[in-house]
């Protein structure tokens, strides 16, 4: 017997759909029944960080342009952040952009997800 395990995340733009894990089972012993500790936290592990990209993605891709004049930031570069999770670690790329030029900024440059990572994580 086959169980696949799937992540439906449904946008304004449709639904995407992503396997996560396929288990195979046959009833031929009690230690086949269910699902094992080790495959538990492997799964919870990875359904998180689906999760996690998935809204940082959509977090960035509405921060991608200027509230004021509406053009894109330039992109300077990336460097990874860790996320700690009860799952485990998660390292995603965070980039740095440019500020635009419409408005006086302090800074030259900023990374988008220090608004929503505003504790050490």
């Amino acid at each position: 017997m086959k169980f696949k395990i799937q992540l439906v995340t449904q946008t304004e733009t449709g639904e995407d759909i992503q396997e996560l894990a396929c288990l195979e089972r046959e009833t031929e012993g009690l230690e086949e029944i269910g699902i094992s500790l080790t495959e538990a936290k492997a799964l919870l592990a990875t359904l998180q960080k689906q999760v996690v990209e998935q809204q940082l993605a959509a977090y960035l891709a509405v921060r991608q342009r200027c509230p004021e004049c509406a053009q894109a930031f330039r992109h300077k570069d990336q460097h990874p952040v860790v996320f700690r999770t009860l799952f485990g670690n998660l390292e995603f790329p965070s980039p740095r952009w440019f500020q635009c030029a419409c408005q006086p900024h302090e800074t030259h440059t900023f990374s988008p997800l220090t608004d929503l990572l505003t504790e050490h994580c």
